[in-house]
């Protein structure tokens, strides 16, 4: 009787994360993956709304038709390219609004599926198919975030090669129009 009690005993005190170690690993794994989007995100929003603003304010002077005259010709690079930055950084910015919330609520999910599996109101298998799916939600986040982040670092040399000469030009048309 004593046996039987100190038994029951131990299974009721086993910590959920031991009984349940690898689904425990994956949830982890997971969570693992949306901290690494927050990180890529986190380090470039301040930085390209700011450049956002910046491009947005001088698109009279990016929009020239004779803005490549005006450039020096040892920038190697096609005017268009430069033109194309201001709707690549909105478009970072809309995507980095929208991923922050699926972020958010794959973090809240995450969270969900590990009360449900620890409380065991459901059982292995139906757990393993909604990890299954989250998994599956959570790689396809990452795919897109990644295509994003490699998109605006992709324009990265090209802003720098041009927005001091975009600059100087806007300074030099400020000091026309006084």
């Amino acid at each position: 009787m004593a046996t039987l009690f100190v038994g029951i005993f131990w299974v009721s005190c086993t910590n959920p994360a031991q009984k349940f170690t690898t689904e425990t690993a994956q949830l982890d794994t997971i969570r693992s993956q949306i901290n690494t989007m927050k990180v890529w995100f986190m380090v470039d929003e301040h930085k390209i709304s700011k450049r956002y603003k910046h491009l947005t304010q001088q698109d009279s002077i990016i929009q020239l038709t004779n803005l490549s005259e005006q450039l020096p010709k040892d920038l190697g690079l096609s005017i268009e390219e430069f033109r194309a930055i201001p709707n690549i950084y909105r478009n970072y910015l809309n995507l980095f609004k929208q991923q922050q919330r699926q972020l958010d609520s794959l973090t809240q999910s995450t969270d969900s599926l590990q009360n449900l599996l620890y409380s065991e109101s459901i059982g292995r298998r139906k757990f393993r198919k909604l990890l299954e799916i989250h998994k599956q939600c959570t790689n396809n986040l990452q795919l897109e975030v990644e295509a994003t982040v490699k998109k605006t670092i992709e324009v990265e040399p090209t802003y720098k090669r041009i927005q001091p000469h975009i600059d100087s030009l806007e300074q030099s048309a400020i000091k026309l129009g006084q």
